[in-house]
């Protein structure tokens, strides 16, 4: 028999515990729609499902490593399918529901001379929806970044010889540059905090995030002192991070540098802040043991809203 680990967290209407095939399920609950998901390794892996408070099903599909894949299909509340795609890769798609003359939304990844994949371009009208979140990454579940200081490796490298720019640990707007940075040797690193930007695409039709920045943290061996040792800017920094492949027969296809990690979402995180009035974290206006589960709580909010978008698109 198989044993199930259960209620390790309940609160904000999330509640997670341990299947089989070594992932776990989350079910949540909102004001309008209740579901569940699963994760592997930290990351979405598995079945994704909601319904309305009604009981007819809203949504359904299946993550793999961080993005759809396979049948995707939405309801409307009575109960009507309101749209279905087969997704072939994290922005393209066939739709299958409702019938059109140009069923596929197939992007080709085009890959820049510095060896990143590069970004579909974007104009303001194009944008109908976004959000803005704060992530951390630990070394739990993110061997790729941690391990033998993969990541800090690279991006001191360049700081160094001035390739990359340094910013200060209290400016995410990557205008305050750092005149000098603790030496490598004297630092453990501890995590990586990312600042990132989630929107729905109208003329793809598909949700997209990207990485604005990313901010190091650690601990001086000297010291003792813990905290954050700068901020550099994503933009900046593709092409250093490209520069660093990755040899590993159990990755996905796709991933074969640093860059594609982020690109791809290849990795491991929780949402410590989303944008809001007073710029607060979660951990600010959530009791502690509660500060996990409203992550979650703000993560399926991204994935409703683009389901949401969906049954917008499919209006008549």
């Amino acid at each position: 028999m198989i044993k199930k680990a259960l209620l390790i967290l309940v609160s904000f209407g999330i509640l997670s515990f341990q299947t089989d095939s070594d992932k776990t399920t989350h079910e949540f609950t909102k004001s309008n729609c209740y579901g569940s998901y699963q994760t592997k390794g930290g990351r979405m892996e598995g079945n994704y499902i909601s319904f309305y408070k009604n009981g007819k099903k809203k949504a359904e599909g299946t993550f793999e490593s961080n993005y759809r894949t396979g049948i995707w299909s939405v309801w409307d509340t009575a109960g009507h399918i309101r749209m279905q795609r087969d997704y072939s890769g994290p922005f393209s798609f066939r739709q299958i529901y409702p019938p059109s003359a140009s069923p596929a939304n197939q992007v080709i990844q085009q890959y820049s001379k510095e060896g990143y994949s590069e970004y579909f371009q974007l104009k303001e009208e194009m944008i109908v929806w976004s959000k803005r979140v704060w992530r951390e990454l630990t070394p739990d579940g993110n061997p790729l970044l941690f391990n033998n200081n993969r990541l800090f490796a690279v991006l001191y490298k360049n700081i160094q010889n001035h390739s990359i720019t340094a910013f200060d640990i209290t400016d995410d707007e990557f205008r305050n540059e750092l005149q000098t940075i603790a030496d490598s040797s004297a630092l453990t690193i501890t995590g990586y905090k990312v600042k990132e930007d989630c929107f729905f695409d109208n003329v793809r039709k598909v949700s997209e995030t990207r990485i604005i920045g990313i901010c190091a943290s650690g601990m001086n061996k000297i010291t003792g002192k813990t905290g954050d040792l700068f901020w550099v800017y994503m933009p900046e920094i593709r092409k250093a991070l490209a520069s660093e492949k990755l040899q590993n027969k159990y990755l996905p296809s796709r991933i074969k540098t640093l860059d594609d990690v982020f690109f791809y979402r290849y990795f491991c995180s929780l949402i410590y802040k989303e944008s809001n009035f007073q710029n607060k974290p979660i951990a600010a206006y959530t009791p502690e043991q509660n500060i996990k589960s409203e992550s979650e709580r703000i993560e399926t909010d991204i994935i409703e809203a683009e389901h949401n978008w969906w049954l917008e698109l499919a209006k008549p």
